[in-house]
């Protein structure tokens, strides 16, 4: 097994794009020594402190922020997705108790047919006390 198989899983571990601050305060708190995503560190000095020997823990943290990572995408999507919609609320009929909601996005002027063009999509009713 050559050396980068070896440390593969700090490597991965270490360099996890999702590790924010709070993260790498926890990895320190295992090592306990700071560790900095910097150009001062590096994988041999790391090895030097004998960081691998906190494997299994640092990689739980890195997982969890992988986890944390892939649900903030999600999020930062759903907002892009959403932005532009408009709910409106609306008596449905003369109930009093129920409520229509109606999702309306109004889309930008088509790249290719340069028109502009709107639709609405009706969702279910909401029974209200």
């Amino acid at each position: 097994m050559n050396f980068a198989q070896e440390h593969l899983p700090l490597i991965t571990a270490i360099c996890n794009p999702g590790l924010r601050d709070r993260h790498w305060s926890s990895l320190a708190e295992v090592v306990g020594f700071e560790i900095r995503r910097d150009e001062v560190t590096s994988l041999k000095r790391l090895l030097e402190y004998d960081i691998a020997t906190h494997i299994i823990k640092l990689v739980e943290i890195s997982d969890s922020a992988s986890r944390e990572w892939s649900i903030e995408k999600a999020l930062d999507k759903m907002m892009t997705d959403w932005k532009g919609l408009a709910f409106e609320l609306g008596p449905w009929k003369e109930t009093g108790g129920c409520l229509r909601l109606c999702r309306c996005k109004v889309f930008a002027a088509n790249s290719t047919a340069r028109k502009a063009r709107s639709y609405m999509t009706q969702t279910a009713s909401v029974l209200l006390p």
